[in-house]
């Protein structure tokens, strides 16, 4: 078998820069040993070199095929992805070469990689890399909470509960873990579950608005009016731009049947956002209820200017016009 030092002819030429010698020998060893993945390997390298991407994407592919534990040959492959603007499959490609060369990581590499792989939406990829992870770094928090993020998505509920918590546990010191827990609570719609989480979160870290907004949902359903309207309050004092907590406050008034209180913060949110239809025709429902048609015509008007595509406007227009006696309109 001359296989293996035709391999070595074309490793002399291509260090040389030879390029066509060393083709020619690499191909002369695959003619006795077709099965020769450093040489496909190889082959790969050099057409990577010319920029010949898609013989060297072969030859790569063929050198795996082969012999699927050449963590090198992942990374070189990686880069090639990378450079034709195939970012999710260099990405998994990565993600490849790491799983062959785990004694080799550190921390931050995984870090790193699943970053890389949730960019790409690798989602079931960056779950293994984290169970992996977390095996070799039983102590690190932000890896459970990683982890959590990721079942989430893939609503895996209860593992993530269990990330989550075991996250909190090692470092229960962090408002975003409790956060993202109750948000898992909210999903699974475990109320008294995930108001304890928002409170925690915010006694931690009472800065965050998101914290104050998901609690009084968290609140709405509830229904505690009272303390949903305090606390988007709250969560307003830090980000007063927001229209949409006014929005909800003025739910909340509604269910009070505090009405005009309930116009006024729609108006509010009208200011804040003059083209969000849901301002218009809410502050229209309020206005109704507080019989001023006109007023409330106007507002439906607008809305369905705004967002046209809302049948359910159509028939509360057409009952009021009706009520006006404006009948060709309600038409």
């Amino acid at each position: 078998n001359f296989a293996p030092a035709y391999k070595i002819m074309g490793v002399v030429m291509q260090r040389q820069g030879q390029l066509d010698e060393a083709k020619y020998w690499y191909h002369q060893a695959l003619e006795y040993q077709p099965d020769f993945a450093e040489v496909h390997a190889n082959l790969g390298s050099l057409y990577a070199s010319q920029q010949k991407w898609e013989q060297a994407i072969t030859s790569y592919e063929k050198a795996l095929e082969i012999q699927p534990n050449l963590a090198g040959v992942y990374r070189n492959l990686a880069r090639i992805w990378q450079t034709n603007n195939q970012p999710e499959k260099a990405a998994n490609c990565q993600y490849q070469a790491s799983l062959l060369e785990l004694d080799k990581l550190q921390l931050e590499d995984y870090f790193s990689l699943g970053k890389t792989l949730s960019i790409q939406n690798l989602v079931e990829q960056v779950i293994n890399l984290y169970s992996q992870a977390k095996e070799l770094y039983p102590k690190e928090a932000k890896l459970y909470y990683l982890l959590g993020k990721a079942l989430s998505q893939q609503e895996q509920w209860q593992e993530a509960i269990f990330n989550y918590q075991q996250a909190i546990q090692l470092n229960p010191k962090v408002s975003h873990y409790y956060n993202c827990l109750g948000d898992v609570f909210t999903q699974l719609q475990q109320w008294e579950e995930a108001i304890n989480c928002y409170l925690k979160s915010i006694q931690i870290n009472p800065d965050v608005c998101w914290s104050y907004f998901k609690l009084a949902d968290a609140w709405m359903e509830c229904q505690e009016w009272e303390k949903a309207i305090k606390t988007y309050r709250q969560g307003l004092q830090l980000n007063p731009e927001n229209y949409w907590p006014y929005i909800k406050i003025g739910d909340a008034l509604i269910e009070q049947d505090n009405i005009e209180e309930a116009i006024a913060i729609y108006r509010d949110a009208q200011k804040i956002n003059p083209n969000l239809s849901t301002s218009y025709y809410k502050l229209a429902d309020a206005l109704q209820q507080n019989n001023k048609q006109d007023e409330a015509i106007a507002h439906y008007k607008t809305a369905l200017e705004i967002d046209p595509d809302l049948p359910f406007l159509y028939e509360k227009l057409g009952d009021l016009l009706q009520e006006k006696q404006q009948w060709e309109e309600a038409i």
